[in-house]
């Protein structure tokens, strides 16, 4: 109901089906309603753009990496409709799931003229929070979507005040019951009922909810957290780097460090980004290895594969 998808729509299916996205947005949604789906045999972002054009799509439901994708194709090879200059002029939402959109990329595609909305759920919920296509804080997936009840909470498990950081708990008829092949797997709920998420946020100003990060991504080092994902967001808006991941690694001593994976785009060096790191971190917060590397694998949903940091 969110989505407001209706009968007239022509929904582009970007996101596999069998990612709780695409099966519940991208397939089941617009079936139910009686719209048309608009499938690919492949994802190639200039195919994904003339399709658009070409087959008068109207909603679009991809993540953070189709999203960037599409942008650069876009810059590369500008796609033209008569009806409309950039050629999705019949878009009327732009949806993005499956990890926070970065600030840049959002204005990168206003520029673009694509208002991206920003979803945020689970395989284990559903839909839980959907924003606006208006500018917004970063992090920012809006309000909870009707027959949700969510709320954030301390160490204790007592709801915080707005503008205070603590794990986001849901609760809703969606929530799900277990995993298959292991009936004592129930969710951990608490006793009131509501789903632990295990993602760190507040609530705004304007009671939008606003992603931090998860609560078991932190890097503890030496008994202090950083939150990967600020250092991530540092060596992004380094000229020199392309794209970044960041993690905890532990050394020979059994010691955790903080390890960066780095994509450049041009010339630069590991002094140069230690050096550009230290003007903007404080001293804990700093990679301590830094590696380069050709590319940092994603599936369409932005995932990191895991098998790389294992290696």
């Amino acid at each position: 109901a969110a989505l407001q998808v209706t009968a007239a729509d022509r929904l582009l299916a970007v996101v596999q089906v069998w990612h709780a996205n695409g099966f519940a947005n991208c397939l089941l949604l617009p079936l139910s309603q009686g719209g048309s789906i608009v499938t690919l045999g492949r994802f190639l972002p200039r195919l994904v753009l003339e399709t658009i054009r070409d087959a008068r799509v109207s909603v679009v439901i991809g993540s953070p990496f189709v999203f960037k994708a599409l942008s650069q194709a876009a810059d590369a090879q500008p796609v033209a409709a008569p009806a409309a200059p950039p050629g999705w002029g019949s878009v009327r939402t732009w949806i993005s799931s499956g990890a926070a959109l970065p600030a840049a990329l959002d204005e990168r595609l206003r520029g673009q003229g694509i208002a991206v909305r920003q979803l945020y759920g689970s395989s284990e919920t559903g839909t839980l929070c959907l924003s606006g296509p208006e500018r917004r804080e970063p992090g920012s997936v809006g309000r909870p979507v009707a027959g949700v009840a969510l709320r954030i909470v301390d160490g204790q498990g007592a709801e915080v005040a707005p503008g205070t950081s603590g794990e986001i708990e849901v609760r809703s008829a969606a929530l799900f019951d277990g995993y298959v092949g292991d009936p004592s797997s129930g969710p951990p709920r608490t006793t009131d009922g509501f789903y632990r998420m295990g993602d760190l946020g507040r609530r705004n100003a304007a009671d939008e909810v606003v992603l931090l990060g998860r609560s078991d991504a932190m890097i503890n080092v030496s008994g202090v957290k950083v939150d990967p994902r600020e250092v991530q967001a540092v060596l992004e808006s380094l000229p020199g780097i392309a794209q970044a991941l960041v993690h905890g690694m532990e050394d020979a001593a059994g010691l955790t460090l903080i390890r960066a994976l780095l994509v450049r785009k041009g010339e630069i060096s590991t002094e140069e980004v230690l050096r550009y790191c230290r003007r903007q971190l404080a001293e804990y917060k700093l990679p301590r290895v830094v590696e380069f590397v050709d590319s940092i694998p994603q599936d369409l949903m932005g995932k990191t594969a895991r098998g790389l940091l294992e290696n």
